[in-house]
């Protein structure tokens, strides 16, 4: 049986089309006491929402920036608003994988384990999160065992799910079920590795402890995410088919060649509270000291758009790899419009109706006016299948 199992698997990764393109960072190696450093030159200013704003938990008051997560691609994207026209064209200001909600064998009721779709707003950022019942200990909190310096599943699964948060966690509002976007196990010199490792069919269906619903980036990746969202952001989470507005992405091209990093210190403050950024710069100003500093690092920030086509898989399998562009594999008819990538903006889009896709967040169960288009001249992320379309059907 085991064999089969094995067999089909192969069989099934054979069969996925495209390949996800994953973001790209650096990051020190694990360093538990790292003296700070000065800034030879300065981070780009976050372009956070202000909590000034007595509104910025109205539905309808936009935030500077907001979040894309796609449930069907596994993929998020931060978008800084355009408010230079009416319905003008967003820009994507960062791009990284996710993984989402999964089934396992312990839980196999969509209800339980499917990310829900809808437009909610960040609540609460907390540094190295832990549930209120102690399931999944924090990263970091004292009096708690040292974090492992080991990079091996093993080790960290064998710590009682140590740090399966990650470094941050952000809690949505309203009506998000606690399905929270956190980060994960490991060292920033870790990167993906460990969604890599929860993507493999196996582990995710054996016994994946963060399965219910909420999504998770790699620790550089939720760091530099609470840097540039602050309370009130938008966040909007979707199931579309992914296209392009400007298929030869000219804005972007830039961002091929031309890197962009981030410096960042994490220290042992403010452990299971609301945090600041970890931006260095910002870090610097709390007067950290050496014994402070957990780790510290420079993120490389992917800027360019990378898109997901819809691809086939055999009998499902291997739909959770973050390659098929349909993760929770509905029919392809239940999907409804198109998510313009580059644009952040989307197409007579609608969240599908299918019994594995519940809908949370604001009550009307739409998304807000500056995240849509009347373009009609996009293209599908491209795949080389007769299914190919573009924007006018063809």
């Amino acid at each position: 049986m085991n064999i089969l199992i094995f067999f089909l698997l192969n069989i099934s990764l054979l069969f996925n089309i495209s390949m996800a393109q994953t973001i790209t960072v650096t990051g020190a190696e694990k360093k538990k006491v790292v003296k700070p450093k000065s800034l030879s030159k300065p981070p780009a200013k976050s372009t956070a929402a202000s909590t000034s704003n007595k509104n910025f938990w109205n539905q309808e008051t936009p935030s500077p920036v907001f979040i894309v997560q796609n449930i069907a691609t596994e993929k998020l994207r931060v978008y800084k608003r355009c408010t230079e026209a009416v319905l003008c064209a967003h820009e994507l200001i960062f791009e990284a994988d996710m993984i989402v909600g999964q089934s396992t064998r312990n839980q196999k009721d969509p209800k339980v384990f499917a990310t829900h779709l809808g437009h909610f707003k960040i609540a609460k950022w907390t540094k190295f999160f832990e549930d209120k019942n102690g399931k999944y200990p924090a990263w970091f909190k004292k009096g708690y065992p040292v974090v492992p310096k080991d990079s091996n599943m093993d080790v960290w699964w064998n710590s009682l799910y140590a740090g399966a948060y990650g470094w941050f966690t952000a809690q949505l509002s309203p009506d998000a079920n606690e399905q929270v976007i956190h980060g994960t196990y490991g060292w920033a010199s870790d990167k993906d590795n460990f969604l890599k490792h929860f993507r493999n069919p196996f582990v995710s269906f054996i016994d994946d402890p963060m399965a219910e619903g909420a999504t998770r980036v790699e620790n550089q990746a939720i760091a530099y995410i609470r840097h540039i969202a602050d309370l009130g952001t938008d966040v909007l989470r979707v199931y579309a088919l992914e296209g392009f507005a400007d298929k030869n992405l000219t804005r972007y091209q830039a961002h091929l060649n031309q890197k962009t990093f981030w410096d960042w210190v994490l220290t042992n403050r403010d452990a299971q509270k609301d945090s600041v950024s970890i931006d260095r710069k910002v870090q610097l100003k709390k007067n950290f000291i050496y014994s402070d500093v957990l780790e510290e690092g420079r993120f490389e920030i992917d800027r360019y758009p990378t898109g997901m086509p819809y691809s086939v898989t055999l009998f499902g399998l291997g739909a959770g790899s973050g390659q098929t562009g349909n993760t929770y594999q509905i029919k392809r008819k239940q999907f409804k419009g198109v998510f313009l990538i580059d644009e952040g903006r989307f197409v007579n889009y609608e969240h599908p109706q299918a019994p594995e896709l519940m809908v949370g967040g604001y009550p009307l169960h739409i998304l807000p006016a500056y995240a849509l288009t009347q373009n009609s001249s996009y293209v599908l992320v491209p795949v080389e299948t007769p299914d190919t379309l573009d924007g006018q059907g063809n």
